[in-house]
């Protein structure tokens, strides 16, 4: 209200990080509660080419090529610990999804973004979209994104729109 927003058009959104923080907001109440934001507030959300399962993200890593990233890069954001992972990530609250939900991924990150689709489509939620894109990477992505033409953001302007008009 200080800003002369319309408190009933909230979407989140984000890419990579951003992307994985948004759905987690958009599911795990407590981060919004902490600052007495209800969830109801959320029109929508649009996580972009995050990773979602902490858990997965970390195996990837530890048996992949670049091992010492597990610690790094997951250990050291998340905690070290199965429990630590498991509340960080948005596949622990597919039981709880109620915001629209437009998921969008690339050639980089849609396995992970498949693991999350596939956990969504277990539950009964089904107000969701999911937008694989696998001609780009994560890079190409994010810079297609920014360009004065994007296909890919008309995608999310158009998602945005029918979820206002709703």
């Amino acid at each position: 209200s200080d800003y002369g927003y319309d408190t009933s058009k909230v979407f989140l959104g984000g890419f990579s990080s951003g992307g994985h923080l948004a759905a987690l907001l958009s599911m795990d109440e407590q981060y919004l509660e902490k600052w007495g934001l209800p969830l109801d507030k959320i029109k929508g959300v649009i996580p972009i080419g995050g990773t979602y399962d902490v858990s997965n993200y970390y195996d990837v890593f530890l048996n992949g090529s670049r091992s010492a990233l597990a610690e790094s890069h997951v250990q050291a954001v998340f905690g070290d610990t199965e429990a630590d992972f498991e509340a960080a990530s948005p596949t622990t609250y597919v039981e709880e999804m109620s915001v629209p939900m437009l998921l969008i991924s690339e050639n980089n990150t849609f396995n992970y973004t498949k693991i999350f689709e596939d956990k969504i489509r277990e539950t009964d939620f089904r107000d969701f979209q999911v937008l694989h894109i696998h001609k780009i990477g994560h890079g190409d992505l994010w810079r297609n994104l920014a360009e004065e033409q994007s296909i890919y953001r008309s995608f999310i302007i158009d998602f945005i729109k029918t979820e206002i008009d709703e």
